[in-house]
């Protein structure tokens, strides 16, 4: 296996590990060539294969986790745009990189007990896969990253080498004598059902994505969008196909839309009425990504998922400032005492703040009551996990948020066990299904100041369009 600028999360990591295992057990030595420095999660994958080896002027970049939290509210200041919103819950921090300008105790208290969650993690999988004790691999962290050389010594990998000379080691440590067989081989092999009639289907439906109304797209602002209209007609599709006995539903969002959010999960409740209901959590299924997997008869996730965030906040972008300061006047004209109440040329007024007030807190309670529902917890558990809190999926499991440790494989034998199918006789259908002709996104380049340039002009934008927002504080990248 060539590993190389591998962008996934540390759950998805955590699967790919489960899948190296599956190989092993089935007597198949794994080999990892790494053809560039590796990451902590690079290597925190690769650990699971019998042999390691990198190329000679190398580094494993074994050198612990960082989280980054980037603020606008000063920028905001100086060009006169103010962030007004109300928010419920302790840690829905969501709002904090447009109204402060460091995090919060509870922001902190919350990141800092994710890094140490998947920092630990990290130790104990490294030293039990290369036969160190935890206080080693620390020592080993905090003098990393380290050259080839001092890795190869430190026992991180197994021998140092160039890619042509892969086929003479494998040959010499690892295949005893095994052919080589290549991708075009293995694609030919003819595979024979053993029952007849129609095969039945267990439908996964990817929900990947920011929630947003209309359908999925890459939008140049909003990046990657996942649509509500396209999952609902996604959940359908799967809800009235006969040959569909179960739906496994695998997120990795960090949320939206609060509407988008609903709609989506009113659809998945239609559809656990009439077959089994399961769902995979990949690396982020948070705040609007958990509250529809509340509607699961089980969910499954890994010890590193970032799941959670159970809060609500409204807002909107005044840019009164900004006119101000650049000579733009403005002259409205209404009919209602509230009609321009989300316009971005006016701040709130305190009655228009107390209606939000009432909307918020009664939109939170509502989440609570999803939840509690859903997980079939008392209110008080359910309120001690809310409050916004970002959690870990080991953490998770011990609040009841969440069944089981386990990938999408794990999610889909269970949702066919739930519906009684063979498990030697059924196929998995991906949906929604994807177009003829996909045009490759278009993203703004670049990076602004450690934070993307298109998610802080998504997030603004947004606000124009939508109120109600179950989204994950931050963009949370753990490295």
């Amino acid at each position: 296996m060539r590993l190389d600028d591998l962008h996934v999360g540390w759950a998805r990591l955590d699967e790919l590990r489960t899948a190296i295992r599956q190989i092993q057990s089935q007597g198949k030595p794994v080999v990892v060539y790494f053809s560039s420095s590796p990451s902590d999660g690079e290597y925190y994958l690769a650990c699971a294969a019998d042999w390691l080896v990198c190329p000679p002027v190398s580094t494993v970049n074994l050198d612990g986790l960082r989280a980054e939290a980037t603020f606008y509210t000063d920028l905001m200041d100086k060009l006169g745009i103010e962030f007004e919103y109300e928010r419920v819950g302790e840690y829905k921090s969501a709002v904090e990189t447009y109204s402060r300008t460091s995090l919060s105790e509870p922001a902190r208290e919350a990141r800092e007990a994710l890094l140490d969650d998947i920092f630990m993690e990290l130790v104990t999988t490294v030293a039990a896969d290369r036969d160190l004790s935890p206080d080693r691999v620390r020592e080993l962290i905090d003098g990393g990253p380290l050259v080839s050389v001092d890795a190869e010594r430190a026992g991180l990998v197994d021998q140092i080498a160039y890619e042509d000379e892969l086929g003479q080691i494998i040959e010499d440590k690892i295949s005893r004598g095994a052919a080589r067989v290549d991708f075009a081989a293995l694609a030919d092999r003819s595979y024979h059902r053993t029952a007849w009639g129609p095969i039945p289907k267990v439908a996964v439906i990817v929900a990947e994505g920011t929630m947003l109304p209309g359908t999925d797209r890459d939008d140049l602002l909003a990046g990657e969008v996942l649509g509500a209209q396209t999952m609902v007609a996604a959940l359908r599709e799967a809800r009235n196909d006969r040959d569909v006995k179960a739906i496994v539903l695998r997120i990795n969002s960090p949320g939206g839309s609060g509407i988008s959010a609903d709609l989506i999960k009113r659809e998945l409740e239609l559809a656990r009425d009439k077959k089994p209901l399961v769902v995979s959590m990949a690396d982020v299924a948070a705040s609007g990504g958990y509250y529809i997997g509340c509607a699961a008869d089980s969910v499954f996730a890994s010890p590193a998922t970032i799941t959670g965030s159970i809060g609500v906040y409204y807002g909107k972008i005044n840019l009164a400032g900004l006119y101000e300061k650049i000579g733009i006047d403005k002259e409205t004209s209404t009919r209602g005492a509230h009609a321009d109440m989300y316009s971005m040329s006016r701040p709130f007024s305190e009655q228009e703040r107390e209606i939000l007030r009432q909307q918020v807190h009664l939109l939170y309670d509502n989440f609570i009551e999803v939840v509690a529902k859903g997980r079939r917890l008392e209110h008080e558990e359910t309120e001690h996990a809310a409050q916004g809190r970002v959690w870990t999926g080991k953490a998770a499991k011990d609040l009841g948020l969440i069944d089981e440790y386990g990938g999408l494989q794990r999610a889909i034998a269970s949702a066919a066990q739930l519906a009684g199918i063979d498990r030697n006789n059924y196929e998995v259908r991906l949906l929604p299904r994807a177009p003829w002709f996909a045009a490759p996104p278009i993203r703004l380049p670049g990076w602004l100041f450690g934070y993307r340039a298109d998610d802080v002009a998504a997030e603004i934008s947004a606000l124009n369009d939508e109120r109600i927002w179950y989204v994950l504080p931050w963009r949370l990248e753990i490295e």
